[in-house]
């Protein structure tokens, strides 16, 4: 190419006349933004199922701590912890295999003692080319035995 018509699409480039062959520029645009588009919406969808798992574990310990409570030895119907683990499993979100349920009393199932229930589960992550693969949480509840 000569130095003249170099000049010459110089100028048309830069006033704006030589931009007329466009046609790839939306295809690589977005092939650049599809990636990040999907990972930002898996991204969400992701946390919001691991958020999920978290509050309906939070909410089985709350059961099942409630039900411990108003089941004490003295009561006409005392629970023990396999009923309690029962109780815990029927309100939990996450795969029963990944949670480890712990019931503990400070003074034994009686009337003023306290009971804790935990709810120790690992979230499997399926995120793509991602460093997290797992999460772990871990929630309580404690409540006084009632009666």
């Amino acid at each position: 190419m000569k130095p003249a018509a170099f000049i010459h699409r110089f100028r048309e480039f830069s006033s704006g006349r030589g931009l007329q062959d466009e046609s790839g520029q939306t295809l690589i645009e977005l092939a650049l933004l599809i990636p990040a588009f999907l990972a930002l919406v898996f991204g969400a969808i992701t946390f919001s199922m691991v958020l999920c798992s978290y509050e309906s574990a939070t909410f089985a310990c709350k059961a099942a701590a409630r039900y411990a409570c108003l089941h004490s030895s003295t009561s006409l119907s005392p629970a023990a912890t396999a009923d309690i683990t029962t109780v815990v499993q029927a309100h939990l979100w996450a795969p029963p295999n990944s949670s480890v349920i712990g019931v503990a009393w400070s003074a034994g199932n009686t009337i003023g003692s306290t009971v804790t229930v935990s709810v120790t589960t690992t979230y499997s992550v399926g995120i793509p080319f991602s460093t997290l693969s797992v999460v772990n949480y871990k929630t309580s509840a404690q409540m006084t035995v009632m009666r």
